[in-house]
């Protein structure tokens, strides 16, 4: 079963030298680019599309290539460094004389490198492009929010293909043990390469214990915490998590210079709501102490209008804090 055809490329990416036509197995579009660039034949992407197979386009914009598969429809996606179709182009196998034409759009490069890793493992940190959240305009939100992930290679570098122009980005490193970074990435042009270099900073850290009303410790309790920009707001991008071990101990490291809110939650106790806390770079925080309520109980039941039992309906709960 042949797949032939030609890729249509404009004209700011013409020079494009790493350009593939790849055939899945189900619909794909652009918002899938990071994960289809580390994918090999045989294996799936989060949409659950199987990459079937691929191959080059030439200087002439032409590609073909033999698929070995039973299926009589499969969807063929351009993809390059900067080059990538919006959505994939179903074609019929069956009709072996058949050309397919697919048009592309031609996007930016954004490549990067981080420093100052200490003690981590570069292999193990996520690295996430996503849309800004400090200019979601009329245009970018019409374009809807895009988000990519990959981790650092071994030397600590990251490579987003493909990134659509006409709108800032971020980049957000997540280490363990250093400060997580945002990095800010205004909008690409058509065909542009865009390199970053960050070193990272020491990160911050928290512990202490959660208790309940009566002052014993609470095990298995979960915390959470939120920083970096807008934190105050509780839209901090930097979010950490763990949970209090048996003496109702935590301890929460990474954390980023400034303000950090925290809480702490435990299913049969009141939230202990959010504490904020201001962090210098690399500033540890001891002994903090954060405490549950019992709060009140409700109990009752839910029947339906003719007297019969409600069974299996769902019953929420809210209140005001304040």
């Amino acid at each position: 079963r042949i797949a032939k055809g030609e890729v249509a490329v404009p004209s700011a990416c013409a020079g494009e030298e790493e350009l593939f036509v790849y055939a899945w197995s189900e619909e794909i579009n652009h918002e899938l680019v990071q994960s289809m660039s580390s994918t090999e034949i045989g294996d799936s992407v989060d949409s659950g599309a199987i990459l079937l197979g691929g191959s080059p386009v030439d200087t002439n914009g032409r590609f073909q290539f033999e698929l070995m598969t039973a299926l009589e429809e499969v969807h063929l996606f351009a993809l390059g460094k900067f080059t990538y179709s919006k959505t994939s182009t179903a074609v019929l196998l069956g009709e072996r004389e058949g050309e397919t034409f697919l048009t592309t759009l031609c996007g930016g490069r954004v490549r990067g490198q981080i420093e100052g890793l200490g003690e981590e493992d570069p292999t193990e940190i996520p690295v996430e492009l996503t849309t800004s959240n400090l200019t979601i305009d009329q245009n970018s939100a019409a374009q809807g929010r895009l988000t990519r992930e990959m981790r650092l290679t071994e030397d600590g570098g990251f490579d987003f293909v493909a990134v659509p122009t006409g709108r800032d980005f971020e980049v957000q490193v997540q280490p363990k043990l250093m400060a997580p970074a945002l990095l800010e990435v205004k909008a690409l042009t058509e065909g542009e390469e865009r390199n970053l270099r960050h070193t990272l900073s020491a990160g911050g850290k928290l512990s202490g214990r959660v208790i309940d009303p009566s002052g014993a410790p609470v095990s298995d309790a979960q915390l959470k915490t939120t920083g970096g920009r807008a934190a105050i707001a509780l839209m901090g991008w930097a979010e950490r998590s763990t949970e209090t071990n048996e003496s109702g101990e935590f301890s929460i490291t990474g954390l980023p210079a400034g303000r950090v809110m925290i809480a702490a939650k435990k299913e049969g106790y009141l939230d202990s709501g959010w504490e904020p806390i201001e962090l210098l770079a690399g500033e540890t925080k001891e002994n903090l102490e954060l405490k549950l309520s019992d709060g009140n109980s409700l109990f009752g039941s839910v029947r339906w209008p003719d007297g019969e039992a409600a069974v299996g309906a769902e019953v929420t709960v809210s209140f005001d804090r304040a």
